[in-house]
């Protein structure tokens, strides 16, 4: 049991790279004008509000003994500031490019 929560993990995170991934080539008037861009976006930072909120389910598994591997712990705490930059970046939906630009 331990194993597939595990590999549900990581298969998450991935999941979620992939999502960020897409939504990295729209800029900010893409998300005003169009309602459905909108929703994925929402949807897809709710997804990232649960990654974290599991990432914290394993972080406990950890403190309480049941996964005793440092390899884990390391990847756990770089997927929750991998996800934490993600979701802010999603939430503002707004890219660097365009930022850059306006300046």
């Amino acid at each position: 049991m331990l194993i597939f929560i595990c590999i549900f993990y990581y298969c998450l995170a991935i999941t979620g790279c992939f999502f960020w991934y897409y939504f990295s080539k729209f800029t900010g008037t893409d998300f005003i004008n169009s309602k459905s861009l909108n929703r994925k976006r929402v949807y897809c930072i709710i997804y990232n509000y649960f990654v974290l909120a599991y990432t914290a389910f394993i972080y406990m598994l950890m403190q309480n003994g049941v996964i005793k591997s440092m390899a884990i712990l390391i990847s756990v705490v770089c997927i929750l500031f991998l996800y934490l930059a993600l979701t802010t970046s999603l939430e503002f939906a707004v890219s660097r490019k365009k930022r850059d630009k306006s300046k």
